[in-house]
């Protein structure tokens, strides 16, 4: 019985998030950069983040709140060898600067703390990105985020970090200025 409610609840989540229209997922690698200075500190001037996961729950046409995690899983990968460990998770608040048929590009602010190591350091972020919807459902997501950190922490140094991944949208209906196909009242 308590299968048959638990499933129930998470068919009705499910079919909720569907017909709100309003959240994506991603999937992503990231190149982190540091500069001289950060690079002598950290002990590399380039590393490889694998995989990047991220959900956007969006408020409207031109906000969102968007949640995400980096987790480094590979350490080498031919041209690039990471020779610490590098976990982040945090949170931004983007605008959508307008979109144009397929493009969404958009600036975000938000806050994240870096793992490396075993020590956690806060970041303030920010930085630009665009969305390129191929289909009604899948799009691509390329991102370039300044994570600064204060000279104070000595475990993480301010860095840029690239990203493009895939996104997948729940329903993009509203981009298209198309009705949804949900229907209000049941399932």
């Amino acid at each position: 019985m308590k299968n048959v409610v638990i499933f129930i609840i998470v068919f009705v989540v499910a079919k909720n998030i569907q017909c709100q229209n309003n959240f994506e997922i991603g999937l992503s690698t990231s190149v982190v950069k540091f500069n001289n200075k950060g690079s002598r500190i950290i002990g590399d001037k380039h590393l490889f983040i694998a995989p990047v996961l991220d959900l956007t729950y969006n408020i409207n046409k031109q906000f969102s709140l968007n949640v995400k995690l980096d987790i480094r899983t590979i350490n080498d990968i031919g041209i690039m060898s990471n020779s610490i460990n590098y976990n982040s998770y945090g949170f931004s608040g983007i605008y959508y600067i307008d979109y144009f048929n397929k493009f969404k590009p958009y600036v975000f602010l938000g806050g994240s703390f870096v793992k490396a190591e075993s020590k956690r350091t806060p970041t303030l972020n920010f930085g630009l990105g665009n969305l390129y919807w191929i289909s009604e459902r899948f799009g691509l997501k390329t991102q370039v985020i300044y994570k600064f950190s204060e000279k104070r922490f000595e475990s993480m140094q301010s860095h840029f970090q690239f990203t493009l991944g895939v996104v997948y949208s729940f329903n993009i209906d509203h981009l298209f200025r198309r009705k949804s196909v949900c229907k209000t009242n049941g399932f």
